[in-house]
């Protein structure tokens, strides 16, 4: 059985988890959905910071493969380029001429090529691809990759980054026609790029210790030096999920592994002329490293508050508990207060009943005792007079017959006796009680009914207690009929309430209805003066309580009354 001590506490604990429950649910909630928020707001705007400088940097790509398309074009329409073809065509007598014009032509080339700084070489060719000037040392070009054809139908045109053979390392040529005045082509001009320019490029803008762009082809090879692992151009595939989703034609940015099995937060974007995937990169850790230190910040805030919270809740629950134990301290010694007086009370009432029904019979005693004595005493007493002296003996006799009677009903429902449970059958102690109260009701003119429910389940109780108060209420039922009557015994089950009820109505005097509240306390009888001492439902009541049942009476004058016993189906811890 759990101690006074052990409700408190855990009286103490349920106020501390309800307390934790209201307080924490929507700070964690709050929290939470804060947190999100702000996580991915900064999720989107760093995820679109990366796509922009992937975006812009594609359009600067492209943009500068314009700019060196239209380089090519504006040499190739240079009068000093068409001067030195018509020369070829119409050359002077002077070779010194024609070989003045050579070298003008090539030192313009050379100072195009250090001005741009974007050039490996530039060089000319004729309309079958023979070398005619250079400001490099190429002896042949046609054999590296099919431009050539291309040009000569009329279009400005650029390889994609190959390895050169000529030159031993990867480059591109971006080639135009050499038109006259006709409009006809005489040769072709191409510029060999520098892809060292295209690397500046990329790497112009810092993306943080760890952030990188570079180029890769439609077949996944780096096009640009990487950051990290230099060397892989033309050399190295990779596959990412990156790579694969640009390589498909499409731009945007996502998490993924790169190159190097590290986590990054990755934008890509597609130039279609160039069939290029241009990668923006950089490590996830130092990508969200603002989203990890709000993280960080929220964490520690959270901690921080739950642990005032737990303390603050721990607190206030041992304070409520402590002033509602001093409560309860107060309240259970005003309730003592309150038992003692009214125990006091109930003794003064029980003892003021027991003096008002004994001190009738002792004062019919005293009055026999003087009569008797006065009767003796006389000089000459009569034989009539010792027949009046037995008289009142015997009167006396009835008196203190009924003055034990007073007192054994009193020391009934004062000190009830122990209860002795057992399994018992309701029916059996009902069809012995009918059987010992037949003779004295067919005396009286009374017909006994009996309704009692077969297979009724047995209850844990004392059979003794039982039959006597049952026998109490039959004996007040039948002296309610004294011209004759009848008395209806019955019992159930009520499956509902898992209780065993037994019935018993009479069709006497009855009870008036403002007697029936004070029916059952001490010394109350509607019996006339005399016949009753007013404790044999008082002691019913208490039997019947002390087994945990009720009894409910229903009474209407001059019809009868009817009293219900409920009894619960089992009891195994009654005396405990």
């Amino acid at each position: 059985m759990r101690t006074e001590k052990d409700r408190y506490r855990a009286l103490e604990k349920s106020f501390i988890i309800l307390f934790l429950f209201l307080s924490l649910t929507p700070l964690l909630t709050i929290s939470l959905v804060s947190y999100y928020s702000f996580r991915n707001s900064l999720h989107n705007i760093i995820s679109t910071h990366l796509f922009e400088i992937a975006k812009n940097k594609g359009i600067a790509i492209q943009k500068w493969l314009f700019e060196r398309h239209a380089d090519a074009e504006v040499f190739a329409r240079s009068s000093e380029v068409i001067k030195f073809f018509n020369d070829i065509k119409n050359p002077y007598p002077n070779i010194d001429i024609n070989q003045k014009n050579y070298v003008n032509l090539k030192a313009h080339l050379q100072f195009v090529k250090n001005k741009y700084g974007c050039y490996n070489e530039i060089f000319i060719l004729n309309r079958k691809g023979q070398m005619l000037i250079t400001t490099g040392k190429t002896k042949d070009i046609i054999g590296e990759i099919n431009y050539f054809h291309e040009v000569l139908n009329g279009k400005t045109f650029n390889t994609n980054v190959y390895s050169s053979p000529s030159i031993n390392k990867p480059t591109m040529i971006v080639a135009t026609p050499i038109r006259n005045f006709k409009n006809e082509i005489m040769g072709v001009l191409a510029e060999r790029i520098k892809l060292e320019s295209i690397h500046k490029l990329m790497q112009d803008i810092e993306i943080g210790k760890t952030g990188e762009s570079y180029l890769v082809n439609k077949d996944g090879f780096f096009l640009t030096e990487s950051k990290f692992e230099p060397g892989y151009i033309l050399k190295k595939k990779i596959s990412t999920k990156g790579t694969q989703e640009c390589k498909k034609g499409r731009s945007g940015v996502g998490e993924y592994v790169d190159y190097r099995n590290k986590i990054v937060l990755g934008a890509y974007y597609w130039i279609p002329n160039m069939e290029w995937c241009l990668m923006v990169e950089q490590d996830r850790s130092e990508a969200f490293k603002t989203i990890y230190h709000l993280r960080n910040i929220f964490l520690l805030i959270n901690f921080i508050t739950i642990v005032a919270i737990i303390n603050f809740t721990i607190f206030v629950s041992k304070r409520i508990v402590k002033m509602l134990r001093r409560h309860d301290q107060e309240i259970k010694k005003q309730q003592e207060k309150l038992i003692r007086s009214e125990k006091l009370a109930a003794v003064g009432q029980l003892a003021a009943g027991v003096a008002h029904e004994i001190n009738n019979p002792l004062s019919g005693i005293s009055n026999c005792l003087k009569l008797i004595s006065t009767k003796i005493n006389k000089s000459n007493p009569k034989p009539k007079d010792y027949i009046d002296s037995i008289k009142y003996l015997k009167a006396s006799e009835q008196e203190l017959n009924r003055c034990i009677k007073i007192v054994r009903d009193f020391l009934a429902f004062s000190r009830p006796p122990k209860i002795n449970p057992a399994l018992m059958d309701v029916n059996t102690v009902i069809q012995e009680l009918i059987a010992l109260i037949e003779p004295q009701a067919s005396i009286q003119n009374i017909i006994i009914f009996k309704e009692l429910e077969h297979n009724l389940p047995q209850i844990f109780a004392d059979a003794h207690q039982i039959h006597q108060a049952l026998m109490n209420i039959i004996l007040n039922s039948m002296e309610a009929m004294p011209k004759g009557g009848e008395l209806k015994i019955f019992s159930k089950y009520n499956q509902k309430r898992n209780t065993i009820e037994i019935g018993i109505v009479d069709t006497g005097y009855g009870i008036p209805q403002e007697n029936l509240p004070y029916l059952f306390d001490p010394f109350f009888s509607s019996k006339p003066q005399g016949k009753g001492t007013g404790l044999g439902l008082s002691v019913v009541y208490g039997i019947i309580d002390e087994h945990d049942g009720s009894i409910e009476v229903q009474s209407e004058v001059n019809k009868g009354t009817t009293f219900i016993i409920k009894l619960p189906l089992k009891r195994e811890n009654i005396n405990e």
